[in-house]
């Protein structure tokens, strides 16, 4: 790796063909991919305790503090929604601070959080534990780890593509794990509940990661030059917002929801209490969820290698077009074991499409060095529409599954699922003007020998890895030939 020239703290790849290039020099380090390799151990463990939680979240309230579908549901949505609204408040302090710095302080909040979950037997005391601490630390963890990827990749759509398809990995992984640990404890704690020992090892898990994290801040190279702008956290605010693309970008978020529901409803909302409620307290629903990060482990690098040079939103809309359609799985088949299974794996057909791209597509979509606030400033227009949708799961539930009912109706509770994320596919392919950013590499009918124009907007923000301009001018215009892009692409970078 190399040092940017003009002093700025980004690091470009070593360029093995380069004579110049010694690379067998002891002393020479990739800095970068060190951080990449940290960002992928801790999304990770993230991932395992939030998922773990996640999936018996709605349970644990239910059957221990006696909440009913409704009300469980409604917090279960309010808890993500306030993720999306802390990372509101905390996105120009991300950026200001630098993701690296800000994740110890993240898992700090997780572990607090759920370590008081675990033991509460107080009901505002356990929403107390789910709405600050909890929903804090996740929307600091996953909005800092994201940015973090992004600065070790070089800004082209290949090494994004892979970059965020690594961490979609790691995430998957973490979720794989949790599946078989959901059942585990389950028969260790039979005839009991096995929620709070759940709830303690994410807690633990946290732990674990706050201790990387720190170590990590103080021994990696920060992704941030150490001249920090002085630009108030309101005034990068509105430089987000006031832009066609925030508005663009902000349509686009509300539209995926109903899409993105479903797989928010296999992870905690109605697949766990369909799954005991129809098959029992024993049935193995942690396996059978378990397909879906097996086979997103299995087939998400084939998928991103394939299909690495195809832009992010069109992935995105064919993913939960398939998504959206895999509950009429249960309906058209009934509620069976092999419906449900084959529920499971249509929607992660779809999933593997669309996951590993919707972060790499706001992290493109967002501003140099603006990552934080725009990101954060856009997530706050779905709160909105966060609650409802898991008002929709807890409402289902109670009328199609209820816990003290006799029958458990899976066309129904299934479709009207489906029935509500028909509303994505119908928005981005009725109308994707509406909520398409053209970004490079986007427009279709180059012809290989035409040069391409590449329009490089910088806004002069310093927490971006390379030099930049004053902020909103245009200050870069390059013609970049097929064959010199070829040739770049073939110095990328592999994270493997």
């Amino acid at each position: 790796m190399r040092r940017d020239p003009e002093g700025g703290a980004a690091w470009q790849p070593v360029d093995l063909a380069d004579p110049e290039e010694d690379v067998n020099a002891p002393a020479r380090c990739d800095p970068s991919r060190l951080l990449l390799y940290v960002c992928l151990g801790l999304m990770t463990m993230e991932s395992f305790a939030y998922f773990t939680l996640n999936n018996t979240l709605t349970l644990h309230l239910t059957e221990l503090l006696g909440v009913n579908d409704s009300a469980a549901g409604a917090y279960f949505g309010l808890r993500g929604a306030l993720s999306m609204v802390y990372g509101t408040l905390m996105g120009p302090f991300i950026d200001w601070a630098g993701p690296v710095r800000v994740l110890p302080i993240a898992f700090l909040f997780s572990t607090i959080g759920r370590t008081i979950f675990a033991v509460s037997t107080s009901l505002e005391l356990s929403l107390f534990a789910m709405y600050i601490p909890m929903a804090l630390g996740h929307g600091l963890t996953f909005s800092s780890l994201h940015i973090c990827i992004k600065r070790c990749c070089l800004d082209s759509l290949e090494a994004s593509s892979w970059g965020f398809g690594l961490g979609y990995i790691a995430m998957v992984l973490g979720i794989l794990v949790c599946g078989p640990a959901i059942d585990l404890a389950t028969m260790i704690m039979v005839p009991s509940h096995p929620y709070r020992l759940l709830a303690a090892i994410a807690a633990g898990c946290s732990g674990l990661g706050t201790v990387l994290a720190t170590l990590s801040a103080f021994t990696l190279p920060l992704t941030n030059p150490p001249s920090q702008p002085s630009t108030p956290g309101c005034t990068r605010i509105r430089e987000a917002v006031f832009t066609p693309r925030f508005g663009r970008f902000t349509a686009y978020s509300i539209a995926i929801l109903p899409g993105c529901s479903v797989l928010r409803n296999l992870d905690g909302g109605i697949f766990p209490k369909y799954m005991v409620r129809k098959f029992g307290s024993t049935v193995p629903k942690g396996t059978i969820y378990a397909i879906n990060p097996a086979v997103d482990l299995l087939l998400v690098p084939l998928v991103t290698a394939k299909l690495a040079a195809t832009p992010h939103f069109v992935l995105i809309r064919l993913g939960l077009t398939v998504a959206a359609g895999s509950p009429l799985v249960i309906s058209a088949l009934g509620s069976s074991m092999l419906a449900v299974i084959g529920f499971v794996v249509l929607l992660t057909l779809g999933d593997l499409l669309y996951n590993p791209r919707v972060q790499a597509y706001a992290m493109a979509v967002a501003p140099a060095g603006y990552e934080g606030s725009f990101a954060g400033v856009s997530s706050a227009a779905v709160f909105l529409a966060e609650v409802p949708a898991g008002l929709l799961g807890g409402w289902l539930l109670e009328r199609y599954c209820a816990q003290d009912g006799d029958m458990c109706d899976g066309f129904a509770l299934f479709g009207g699922l489906a029935g509500f994320a028909v509303i994505t596919p119908l928005c981005l392919w009725g109308c994707p003007w509406l909520f398409r950013e053209q970004l490079e590499g986007d427009e279709p009918g180059i012809a290989a020998t035409e040069e391409i124009e590449m329009v490089q907007v910088r806004t002069g923000s310093s927490n971006d890895p390379s030099p930049r301009s004053q902020p909103g001018l245009l200050q870069v215009q390059e013609h970049v030939s097929p064959k010199h892009f070829l040739n770049e692409c073939e110095t990328l970078p592999t994270y493997v």
